[in-house]
């Protein structure tokens, strides 16, 4: 049986407002030499980076039964969006109880007057995937 790790990653709306082009300052392209897209390293800026390039926003789909600033709860923000890829989708519509390796999920923490305050990122990986640097 295959163990996986979750690999967690906020990144704060003062970073985003400080750095507003953080995606460009990844090293590496997620761009495969085939076109297609390959999973991202497990480094914050890679995965921003992926996360950027896929406009999450548009291409993952809203957590089923939930829409757009549902209300949150601690410690997350008082109103809350989550994301989820395709990986992570068919995991829940099939009631697997774990998500799988290569699932992502982007949950937008937002404030009561609905300024973002926080994305965070749950990216699970196969624990072979981690490397230590």
């Amino acid at each position: 049986m295959e163990r996986a790790k979750w690999v967690a990653v906020a990144l704060a709306l003062a970073v985003l407002a400080a750095n507003p082009f953080i995606a460009q300052a990844a090293g590496e392209s997620p761009m495969s030499t085939k076109g297609k897209m390959e999973m991202p390293a497990t480094e914050g800026k890679a995965l921003w980076d992926y996360l950027t390039k896929v406009k999450y926003q548009k291409s993952f789909t809203l957590w089923p039964g939930k829409g757009k600033l549902y209300k949150g709860t601690e410690p997350h923000g008082a109103l809350l969006t989550t994301y989820v890829n395709k990986t992570a989708l068919d995991a829940i519509k099939g009631k697997k109880g774990a998500m799988p390796a290569g699932a992502i999920v982007v949950k937008e923490n937002y404030m009561p007057d609905k300024m973002l305050a926080a994305i965070t990122v749950m990216y699970k990986v196969s624990r072979g995937v981690l490397t230590a640097r």
